[in-house]
Parts: structure tokens; sequence; C-alpha cells
């Protein structure tokens, strides 16, 4: 495969960054796994044991701010007490609107997210205590200092300190709040996600009875696998730091782009999928292959290998992971040979899951749950649409996207070729 040749394209193999915290989790949860401790504080040391290594090798090794697209300049500073205070302002103001939705919308009042208000109190002082020395910091050095949040803190408190709203950019004041609703609504989401695996893991790890069978070793890489993978997607969430070049460059700005995306998350996704598009007839794999243990056995560890390739696409994206933003073009992992292969792979795992096409009685009854399937499946190659129609501002992604094609149009390339002849 040749190089990727765009100079903006990240071609530094990340992807050791998302190995690293994966040793880091792991070794998280094995020393945790035997303690007493709440789930807020399991997801907290856990987060921060991903987050710690592969910010130490993005510093350190690849010194990522460095990079152009960090926007920082190394060698010039320009520190300006008024900018770091509207920015200050701004920030507080994008914090005060998102407590005041929480507040708002009875959805965040329930005890289903009781783990992230607890890891919100116990982080909430060391945050308080380095926003503005970070917010100096990055102003000092930033090529163009005028972001979102000074954008904000200019529209709120401008006048005050001499600079007109009239100069407020609203272009990037726009892709600055889509980028903070992101953040505002997937974080509590995978911080919850992330606690309810992390309460399992326990349990789960008693219960398995070594490698002889079969069922315990699925169960636990099932639930490792995607524990690994929330655990990664809340430390993406949260670690949107320009220093770490993993701040967010833009965030969809399509309607359609942010529906298909939020209808497969909760809450949105348990109302589509029992009224509109529920597929699962209630047999399953497990119970569908039974008395036929070889192919059980092969069953189960095909839907793993699909699984793993997800996790291994979101591990790829190290601190980066996000949904509805561009926060850097990936070119590593499984995106080296096949665009979005994560959604290929996890669409693929619910069929060999769900065994939607195995009648269990009403054949009528399982033609909608293959078309239910389908359509759902259908709405994720819509997303990887809207994803590229977004992603594809940006040079670098057309000169990733000329070079690494859908699955399909692989295959077809690879069907077409003329087998080599010999003399």
């Amino acid at each position: 495969m040749a190089e990727l040749s765009h100079p903006s394209l990240d071609q530094t193999p990340r992807s050791w960054s998302g190995l690293f915290g994966t040793v880091g989790f792991l070794a998280a949860i094995a020393l945790t796994v035997d303690q007493q401790l709440d789930t807020s504080a399991r997801v907290l040391i856990c987060g921060a044991a991903t987050a710690v290594p592969m910010i130490l090798h993005d510093l350190l090794w690849l010194r990522v701010h460095r990079r152009a697209s960090a926007g920082l300049m190394q060698d010039t500073r320009h520190f300006s007490p008024k900018r770091v205070l509207l920015k200050t302002i701004g920030l507080i103001t994008t914090l005060a609107i998102i407590a005041g939705a929480y507040w708002l919308f009875r959805e965040y009042h329930g005890q289903f997210y009781a783990p992230f208000w607890r890891c919100l109190e116990r982080i909430a002082l060391p945050f308080a205590i380095l926003t503005v020395p970070y917010i100096s910091w990055v102003d000092a050095h930033m090529s163009e200092p005028r972001d979102g949040y000074y954008q904000l803190g200019a529209l709120v408190a401008g006048p005050l300190v001499g600079v007109s709203r009239r100069d407020v950019d609203t272009t990037v004041l726009a892709n600055f709040g889509r980028g903070w609703l992101v953040k505002a609504f997937f974080l509590p989401l995978m911080v919850v996600y992330l606690g309810k695996n992390l309460d399992s893991v326990p349990g789960r790890w008693a219960r398995f009875d070594g490698f002889d069978g079969f069922t315990g070793l699925y169960d636990l890489a099932w639930l490792g696998l995607y524990t690994v993978d929330v655990g990664f997607a809340a430390v993406g969430y949260a670690m949107t730091f320009r220093v770490l070049d993993a701040h967010t460059r833009s965030a969809e700005p399509t309607m359609i782009g942010w529906a298909l995306c939020l209808i497969c998350y909760q809450p949105f996704w348990s109302t589509a999928e029992r009224l509109y598009l529920h597929y699962d007839n209630g047999n399953g794999w497990g119970k569908w292959l039974a008395d036929l243990p070889w192919l059980h056995d092969i069953w189960g560890s095909a839907i793993i290998a699909l699984t793993a390739i997800y996790v291994w696409a979101t591990v790829s994206f190290g601190l980066r992971f996000s949904n509805l933003t561009h926060r850097g073009v990936i070119a590593f992992g499984p995106y080296r040979w096949v665009r979005h292969p994560a959604y290929l792979s996890k669409n693929l795992s619910w069929w060999l899951v769900a065994i939607p096409f195995v009648s269990i009685g009403d054949w009528q009854d399982t033609v909608r749950a293959c078309i239910s399937l389908a359509l759902i499946n259908g709405i994720y190659a819509a997303r990887g649409w809207t994803e590229e129609r977004h992603l594809s501002r940006d040079e670098a992604y057309l000169a990733y996207r000329r070079q690494t094609p859908w699955l399909g149009a692989r295959v077809r390339r690879w069907l077409s070729k003329k087998p080599e002849t010999t003399g």
C-alpha cells in the first residue's frame, strides 16, 4: 500500500498510543477487580489509567503539540489578560448552559446518570484549579487565539472590556456550540456505560471457569471488549484538549447527520428499536446452535472476531474518539485497509448474534426482523455517508478517501484482478 502523501494527514503510527492506553486500562481493571469501590471511583481510576499513558506517549514521543494541526506556536508567545478573561467567561457560560439543560431535561434526573454526577463531584476541584492556567498557556501559544471560548466570552461580556459584539465570528461560535453539544450528550452516556460494565467485571470474572468452556470465555471476551470500547469512548469525549492535538476541528453541521447518529443511542434508540426497528426474535445464536458444539464455537468466535475489529477501530483513535466531530484523520489500524471498519464489523456481528433469518414460528416475523436489521444497517451506511461529507472539507481526508476504498469496492477490485500467468 502506497504511503499517504498529503502533508496534513496523520501518518504517525498513533495506534501505539491506543495500545498503551489499552494496557493501562486492563491493568487498572486487574488491580481494582477485587476492591470494594463505588462506580465513580472505578470509572475515574480506569479512565486515568487509560488516558495518562496515551497523553505521555503523544506529548513526549509524538510531540503532538508541535504539529501544525494543533495550532500552537513554539517560539512566540502573546499573552493577553483580556483574552484569557473572555475565554474564561466563555467556558463558564458554556458550562452554565449545559448545567441548565441537565436541570431542565428529566432524562438526567434519575439514577441512571448518578455515576456521572459523582464523577463530576470528584473532579470539580482539580478542574477549577487548573482551568485558568491551562487557558492562559494555550492562549499565549495559539496562532489564532480567537477561538470559540473567546467568541462566546465576547458575546457575553465583550463590551465590558472594550470588545464589540459586532466582531463576534458567528461561524466559529456555532461550530464551538455544536462541539460542546456532542460532549454534553455523549460524555455522560459513555461514563454510565463504562461504570455499568466495570461493575459487571468482578462477577463475570468470578464465574469464569477457565478455557475449558467456550460459553464462559465468550461471555468474558464480549464484556471485556465492549468495556474497552466504552472506556476509550469516555476518555475520548473528555480529552478534547488542543495541547494534545485532540481538539475539535469541526462538528457535524447538518441536522440529518445528527439525527442519524443520535437515533443509535439512548434514550432515542430504545424507542426507535421497540416501535419501528425491532429485529431480535428471541432465538439467539447460542440456543440455535446448542446441539452443534463445533459450529457453536466457530460461530461465537466469528462474533468475537468482528467485535474485536470494532473495538480495534475505537482504540485506533487513541485520545481522539468522538461521534459527529472532526478531530483528525485516522489512517491506521483497521482504517488503513477499509473505510468505516467499526460500522462494518459491528453491523455484521448483529446478524450473527440475533440471527433474525432463523424462523421460530411465523415466517412474516422472520421477514420483518430481517428487514428491520437491514434498515438499521442502512442507518449506519447513511451515517458513514454524512461523516464522509463532513470530513471531506479537509484535504487530508480526501487524500485518505482516494486511497482507501469501501469494503465493497475493495472486494470488486480483488475479484476483477486478473490472475498472473507464467510462461
